[in-house]
C-alpha cells in the first residue's frame, strides 16, 4: 500500500512554479506579490514604478555599454530601443494620469540617462504630450477610428479647437480623450 503524503495537483502545481521561476522569474514574483490573503491588489505594480525599475535594470546595462567603450549614434541606439522603450510604454494611456511624483521618478532614470549618453532627452511629460497629440491626430485622419466619430462631434463650429468633452469625475478628466483635447487647443 503507497502512503499518499500529498496530493497530485499540488505537486504538479510545485513543479509548474519552480519551473516557471528558473524560465521565467517575474512570473513568479508576480504571482508571489499579487497572492495576498485579503485579495487586495499591490498599488506599486500598477503604478509607474514598474517602468521605472525597469527603466532602471536597463539603464545598468546602458552604462556596462558605455564603460566597455561603445559610443554615439550606437549606444544613442541602444537608448531608444532599450531603456526608453522600457520607460515610455503605453506612455499614451499613462502620461495624464500618473502622479507628479511618479512623474519625477521616470524623468530620474531619462535624466540618468542623459548623463550617460551625453545629450539632452526629453522628459517624460515631454515624450507623452508629443505621443498623445500624434495619437489624436491619427484618430482624427482616419475614417475608420472607432473614436473618430466622437471627436468630429467635439470639433467647434468656429475654429480648428475642439470642445472639451463633459467630465463628471476627476477620474474621467484625466483620461486620455480629455486629455488629448486639451494638449490639441494649446496647440492650435
Amino acid at each position: 500500500m503507497a502512503l499518499n503524503l500529498c496530493p497530485t495537483p499540488v505537486i504538479e502545481h510545485n513543479i509548474r512554479a519552480s519551473v516557471n521561476q528558473i524560465v521565467n522569474p517575474t512570473v513568479l514574483q508576480f504571482s508571489l506579490i499579487h497572492s495576498k490573503d485579503d485579495n487586495t491588489r499591490s498599488d506599486h505594480l500598477l503604478s509607474a514604478a514598474a517602468p521605472q525599475w525597469k527603466g532602471q535594470s536597463r539603464l545598468y546595462l546602458l552604462r556596462r555599454l558605455r564603460s566597455s567603450g561603445v559610443q554615439g549614434a550606437l549606444l544613442r541606439t541602444f537608448y531608444d530601443s532599450v531603456v526608453a522603450s522600457a520607460i515610455l510604454y503605453g506612455v499614451v494611456c499613462w502620461s495624464s494620469s500618473i502622479t507628479e511624483r511618479e512623474r519625477k521618478k521616470l524623468d530620474k532614470v531619462i535624466k540618468r540617462s542623459s548623463f550617460v549618453l551625453g545629450c539632452r532627452l526629453d522628459s517624460v511629460r515631454e515624450v507623452g504630450a508629443r505621443r498623445v497629440l500624434k495619437k489624436l491626430t491619427s484618430m482624427l485622419d482616419h475614417d475608420s477610428h472607432p473614436l473618430r466619430d466622437i471627436l468630429l462631434a467635439l470639433e467647434s463650429s468656429f475654429s480648428r479647437r475642439l470642445l472639451h468633452p463633459q467630465c463628471v469625475k476627476e477620474r474621467f478628466r484625466r483620461s486620455f480623450l480629455p486629455a488629448a483635447v486639451r494638449l490639441y487647443n494649446e496647440h492650435c
